[in-house]
């Protein structure tokens, strides 16, 4: 949240920029802004009109010789204004602080506020209304405060007609949540009692000759309103039963018809014996190597039909009454646009705003009607390098010290980075993959997100910017780029220089590469062992990736992918603690980070990595939602799903990691106690996070 701070502006003065315009410098040029000032004038240092909420996720940031600035834009209803205020402009970046994120689950931070009303009373009590002394209604409070707008304590007709013509005051109302008892609720004798008292307040203001006859009336009406209440009343009666759906009658069986497409009035019938667009395709695939996954459907399962949860009637009166049209809103923005999404190969493997980033960069490198194939080409290209994890820290088996989601190599990152390949750490990761080796990896690409490194790799293809390629030269780009773009001919890599030239330059280099890529070569399914690796071969030989990622597309319909969310995803803390006690073995494989960092992917937050120290020492579950709730476990009431990383210590410099199952902690195995070492015991240094 943006408070009253001072806010860098661009006002009206100004024109955007076209592509190489320029313009007569005011002066040295030690910032930069989205648009030219025609004028020094242009240029205004203003606050904010009130507090507003920012979008972190959309600032862009600047470095300048004075200091680092975000761009912000500030939306706020002001008044009677018929659209929202917008203000844009830059703010010094140190204001911004990462402890005061907060997510549309803060529905407080928006301006919802809950009032308990009319829980016991039918009819609110206002003051000076039917001679009562007070308004005892914190709603009729709430809505006189706002509309006071002079502290008068009287509401006048001019301050009404104002409230009617505001949109901050209809704001302000669209966002009270009243929790009350229902008007489904209540007894005979609750409304007779309340409207009984409403009728005699005016039969007292009659004379007193007529108050005899008027309250015999009374009764007979009050007689009427309870019977019509006693058939209006179902709450009470329904309270905690158990409601059964009528079941749908079953569906006409399909006949077999083997005839062609039989057309009645308008009608066509597709034969049951005609594949349609849902028949699965029996297609031989072939297995990613390098994986730190383990095959679910190799294990033999039996899938056993859940039975469903009884729908049962409220058993409390009380209900939260919302502005329908302020819940819609904020549900989106919780839960995106709904609609549906793109579906890309691998797509179950990462995050709805992977996969919208990947699309955005095929899209800005090769335009909108190839933005879906290219993106493909990108997701099999990840899957590819990173071995099935889709990790930015992955590193490479055969210990090159290439990292991530295309195995970037030590020279290629210092040059993305603008950084002297000295300048590089290179730090070493245990059993990344199981396999009990110590590999290298780029230490600055290993600790970014996902979503950052997408960033890095938008700049490795910048280069096909435009161009018409293949998957095979997306594939081409990474590990031979001399080849990319090269026709199916062509020679890439060659056992004794069979097939090359000797005046390219990279005569030398394809010869050393063979041993590393012969597989195409001597594999029948795509090579003829002639000791030459042609592309046409490795374009055979690769069609795995694009074809296995098939089975991991992701289908989102109707709302049920959050593409556009910029918030944060929902976190399944049941499916996690599920899926951690399933994996768990009886005894330490040292592999605790990879089993809960994957308990975590299978509840919904998806982008996580890194040793178990990681989670110590930054802030990687915080910036995911979860709340760091304390670092003694004594004080703390433990939660299912509640996360313990704990700092690494000598003879264990990765550190741990265990999520509590609601009984035990389990990580890699299923713990007998909280402390795995002595010697974590003797230093204490953990902390416990909570997803709240």
């Amino acid at each position: 949240m943006i408070n009253k701070t001072l806010l860098k502006k661009i006002e009206d003065g100004k024109r955007d920029a076209k592509s190489g315009e320029t313009a007569q410098l005011i002066s040295d040029a030690q910032k930069i802004y989205w648009a030219i000032p025609n004028n020094e004038t242009d240029l205004d240092y203003n606050n904010t009109s009130k507090d507003a909420i920012i979008n972190v996720n959309e600032c862009k940031e600047i470095v300048t010789s004075e200091g680092t600035y975000k761009s912000v834009v500030c939306k706020q209803i002001i008044d009677s204004e018929a659209s929202i205020y917008t203000q844009k402009g830059w703010v010094e970046a140190s204001i911004i602080k990462e402890k005061e994120y907060f997510s549309a689950y803060n529905w407080n931070k928006f301006g919802f506020n809950i009032i308990e009303d009319g829980i016991e009373e039918y009819m609110y009590v206002v003051q000076d209304y039917l001679g009562e002394e007070n308004s005892e209604t914190d709603l009729v409070n709430a809505l006189w405060y706002q509309m006071d707008s002079n502290n008068s304590k009287v509401i006048s007709s001019h301050e009404i007609d104002l409230a009617y013509r505001s949109k901050e005051f209809q704001d302000f109302v669209s966002k009270i949540v009243c929790k009350h008892k229902n008007e489904w609720s209540y007894t005979p004798s609750q409304i007779r009692t309340e409207v009984a008292g409403f009728y005699d307040y005016f039969i007292n203001e009659q004379p007193k000759e007529y108050r005899g006859a008027i309250d015999e009336l009374k009764e007979g009406e009050l007689d009427a309103i309870e019977e019509q209440v006693k058939k209006l009343m179902f709450w009470e009666e329904a309270s905690s039963k158990t409601y059964n759906p009528p079941q749908p009658e079953p569906e006409p069986q399909a006949t077999n018809k083997n005839s062609a497409l039989d057309f009645r009035g308008g009608i066509v019938e597709e034969p049951t014996n005609l594949p349609t667009s849902n028949t699965p395709e029996t297609t031989e695939t072939h297995k990613i190597e390098q994986t730190s996954e383990k095959s679910e459907t190799s294990e033999t399962e039996v899938n056993e039909q859940e039975e469903k949860l009884p729908r049962v009637f409220p058993n409390t009166p009380n209900v939260y009454h919302f502005h329908p049209i302020a819940f819609v809103n904020h549900m989106k923005l919780i839960f995106g646009m709904g609609g549906d999404c793109e579906s890309l190969i691998w797509g179950k493997k990462v995050s709805c705003q992977f996969r919208d980033k990947v699309i955005k960069i095929a899209e800005k490198l090769w335009g909108e009607g190839k933005k879906i194939e290219m993106a493909n080409n990108l997701m099999a290209v990840f899957a590819w390098e990173s071995g099935g994890t889709f990790k930015p820290d992955a590193p490479n088996l055969a210990n090159s010290a290439a990292t991530g989601l295309i195995q970037f190599m030590p020279d290629t990152a210092a040059s993305l980075l603008g950084k002297k390949r000295s300048d590089l750490t290179v730090e070493t990761t245990y059993n990344y993959w199981g396999k009990g080796k110590t590999l290298k990896r780029v230490k600055e690409f290993a600790d970014m997100g996902d979503l950052e490194q997408l960033d890095y790799v938008e700049k490795y293809f910048n280069p096909l910017k435009g161009k018409d390629v293949e998957f095979v030269d997306f594939y081409l780009q990474v590990l031979y780029p001399a080849s990319m773009g090269k026709p199916d001919g062509h020679v890439v890599f060659s056992k004794d220089g069979k097939g090359l030239l000797k005046t390219d330059k990279n005569y030398q280099g394809r010869i050393n590469a063979y041993k590393k890529n012969d597989g195409f070569d001597t594999n029948p399914e795509y090579g003829n062992n002639d000791g030459k690796v042609t592309k046409a071969e490795i374009k055979k030989g690769i069609q795995k990736y694009l074809k296995e990622g098939q089975k991991y597309k992701n289908t989102c319909v109707g709302g049920t992918c959050t593409l556009n969310n910029n918030v944060k995803d929902g976190f399944d803390i049941d499916a996690a603690v599920s899926h951690l006690n399933r994996k768990a073995h009886p005894k330490s494989i040292h592999r605790c980070a990879l089993y809960v960092r994957e308990a975590i992917d299978a509840g919904g937050l998806l982008g996580l990595s890194g040793d178990a120290e990681k989670y110590y020492n930054t802030d990687r579950l915080i910036n995911k939602g979860f709340t760091m709730i304390g670092t003694n476990k004594e004080t703390i009431t433990l939660k299912k799903g509640d996360i313990a990383a704990f700092k690494e210590q000598i003879g264990h410099k990765w550190g741990h990691i265990a999520m509590y199952n609601g009984n035990q902690w389990v990580s890699d195995f299923k713990q007998n106690r909280f402390w795995v070492s002595k010697k974590y015991e003797a230093a204490n240094e953990y902390k416990i996070f909570r997803w709240e």
